[in-house]
């Protein structure tokens, strides 16, 4: 390089981009740095000059994009809706409570003139790093942060929008829940029901969403002054109707369960009977999440509601202000309240127990 470095630079990578070798993301500075073995500062002036002439264009939390008109003008009038393998069916068909939030997207989606494509591999709907191929989709919608570092990869592209979750390693626009809040008013619902001894039956700690409703019953508990018992979180896998029951059979067994979701809630009510046990006299249950059937078992299931609908409501209409360059500040990140919806599944014991 000769002592003007970085002019040097911006015409290596003007040729680039205008040969077509550079057509989507630029590698980080930080890389190009490395690669021309010159200082991250020098780089970043070379860039930016670039970006000033209009070949390069930077998007905040996103990276730096080579500015063509296929990426400014064209749209694919598709949104992906991005969900965790484990939810699909065989048949492709999803679990009640994605789908909830799927069908308040697709009602939103169509006023602004968006189709729906779900989808759990997201490079099926975007091409990511340089593998080529056209995107199908100008947001992603992503309902599940198993695979972080592929939303990363992804935010390249595209806008991706996180639901139910508030995600603190990135910096995508979101509309979440908070979860351990939920569960603390779930539980603290049994506990001014006089309970005192309360199972909670937990999903998989590795799930954000899950391990927040774990903290957010052993806070309740806490607060209570009740003594946490490790025995009492039982895991939700086959077979805890059993270890449930055998709680049942001890010495002071629990008067009450929190459940991590309306499913294993609704496990616990079907099979009541052939363990010899009534709901909600000899055990009451509160879960989490308000599935559409959740109010038609006997009893009904008290349990906290999240609003599907309106997350995906919310999402639709965060991608399309993301792509209109119109997402204020202040709606980056929007929290959704939660609700204690009451049934008939929690008996009130009038004391402590």
């Amino acid at each position: 390089m000769k002592n003007n470095k970085y002019s040097e630079i911006e015409e290596i990578l003007r040729t680039e981009i205008l040969s077509g070798k550079l057509c989507q993301n630029l590698p980080p500075e930080r890389k190009l740095a490395e690669r021309f073995g010159v200082s991250y500062l020098t780089v970043r002036r070379a860039v930016g000059n670039l970006v000033e002439k209009g070949l390069l264009s930077r998007e905040h939390g996103r990276g730096i994009f080579v500015s063509t008109p296929d990426r400014e003008v064209t749209r694919t009038s598709g949104l992906g809706f991005v969900v965790p393998e484990r939810v699909l069916g065989a048949m492709g068909n999803i679990s009640p409570f994605y789908l909830e939030i799927f069908s308040g997207a697709v009602f939103q989606a169509q006023k602004y003139g968006y189709h729906l494509i779900i989808e759990s591999d997201i490079e099926k709907l975007v091409p990511l790093g340089n593998k080529g191929g056209a995107r199908k989709v100008d947001a992603i919608l992503a309902v599940s942060t198993d695979y972080p570092e592929v939303f990363h990869e992804a935010a390249k592209f595209v806008p991706v929008v996180m639901l139910g979750y508030n995600y603190s390693g990135g910096n995508f626009p979101s509309v979440f829940i908070d979860d351990f809040a939920g569960a603390q008013k779930a539980v603290n619902h049994l506990i001014a029901n006089g309970h005192r001894r309360i199972v909670h039956v937990v999903e998989n700690k590795q799930n954000m969403s899950f391990y927040s409703r774990l903290c957010g019953y052993r806070k309740a508990l806490e607060d209570a002054g009740i003594e946490l018992r490790p025995e009492y979180e039982i895991p939700s896998n086959i077979g805890f109707e059993e270890a449930l029951l055998a709680l049942m059979r001890g010495k002071n067994p629990p008067t009450a369960v929190f459940c991590a979701n309306d499913g294993s809630g609704l496990r616990i009510i079907k099979e009541a009977h052939n363990y010899g046990l009534k709901v909600p006299d000899d055990i009451s249950i509160v879960g989490f999440d308000n599935l559409f059937y959740s109010s038609l078992s006997v009893p009904g299931l008290t349990t906290i509601a999240v609003p599907k609908l309106e997350i995906g409501v919310r999402g639709v209409d965060k991608a399309v202000s993301y792509l209109e360059k119109n997402l204020l500040p202040k709606d980056f990140r929007e929290e959704i309240k939660l609700e204690l919806i009451i049934r008939e599944s929690v008996k009130s014991l009038g004391v402590s127990k």
